[in-house]
């Protein structure tokens, strides 16, 4: 039991970092619960020892939780990927958070029995660093955004990572054991996100489908400008879905919604214009259009998909610590 204590303290003399973190939080939990059982075993001077220790633990704890946001960030830096894939930094990140999320309620307890300054405050200190660190994870990504020339990928980007970052926080029933939503930001922000990406890439696309109101356009300059913008739209189609085809988005949900959202603004829309297109130019008009309906969809069905990702997210062995 000796060697067993002087193991405890080698351990809160360490250097700092998350994962000597959350080993003492299991270490004072263990001692916390074997220190009545010693009473009936041990003297009283082995008694006195054993309770410095779990003060010790306790104190190491508080003081290393404080600073977590300083521990889980000292990674190195890593640029995002071409693709807009989830960024290593954000499963990072939340594992740590998880991990922490585990033992809440040793780290309640010990804010409890160890207060320190203005911060020894229940959980309303485990609450606001778990907030402080999403709140710095959302700036960072931010700026990895920033390397992405094309906005439309920056927003994929974003949308990977808070969709992950949404999804961590429904794994662990936060709302169920605190009673309150810690990430409400998440699912707002997947949203206007998807808003901004249809935007900034798709909207230049749907005006090429909008149909000229005026009634008294002679119907071969009209159909000269169909002609026109059923070229454009076949051209920028091409080159839009042939792009967009690299891009990476790694949630099944976040990429079916996201071709949805523009399957039901661009399918209904097509098929109103290629209606009017054949309305005007007979039956000449097929020599002019070279996509139907499905082919428009089998293209939106083939976007994000990527290339096969070379490392898992779930473990990304850059930011892994030396333990």
């Amino acid at each position: 039991m000796v060697q067993l204590l002087n193991f405890a303290n080698a351990v809160v003399d360490g250097s700092p970092s998350a994962w000597r973190l959350f080993t003492i939080l299991d270490m004072f939990k263990a001692l916390d619960g074997l220190i009545l059982k010693f009473q009936s075993l041990f003297p009283a001077s082995f008694m006195n020892e054993a309770i410095a220790v779990k003060n010790k633990l306790g104190e190491a704890s508080r003081d290393l939780f404080m600073e977590l946001d300083k521990l889980i960030f000292r990674i190195p830096e890593v640029a995002a990927a071409a693709d807009g894939r989830l960024h290593p930094m954000t499963t990072w990140v939340m594992r740590n958070l998880s991990n922490a999320w585990r033992s809440w309620r040793t780290q309640e307890k010990i804010f409890h029995q160890y207060p320190k300054g203005t911060n020894g405050a229940g959980t309303s200190s485990f609450t606001a660093q778990m907030e402080r660190i999403i709140k710095l994870l959302d700036r960072k990504l931010v700026e990895k955004s920033k390397i992405y020339k094309d906005p439309a990928l920056s927003c994929i980007f974003m949308m990977n990572n808070w969709r992950h970052i949404e999804r961590m926080g429904e794994e662990w029933k936060m709302v169920v054991i605190s009673g309150k939503d810690w990430f409400p930001r998440s699912r707002e922000l997947v949203h206007q996100n998807l808003e901004l990406y249809l935007r900034s890439s798709w909207d230049k696309v749907f005006d090429l489908l909008k149909l000229n109101n005026n009634e008294l356009m002679v119907s071969d300059v009209e159909a000269e400008l169909m002609k026109e913008k059923l070229d454009l739209f076949n051209f920028c189609l091409e080159q839009m879905s042939r792009v967009q085809s690299t891009w990476r988005v790694y949630d099944n949900k976040l990429r079916e919604e996201i071709r949805t959202s523009l399957e039901n603004v661009l399918l209904p829309a097509y098929g109103i214009f290629i209606g009017r297109f054949q309305d005007v130019l007979g039956k000449h008009a097929h020599k002019y259009i070279e996509y139907g309906m499905f082919d428009i969809q089998e293209r939106l069905n083939n976007l994000f998909n990527g290339g096969k990702m070379n490392q898992s997210f779930d473990e990304p062995s850059v930011f892994l610590e030396a333990k």
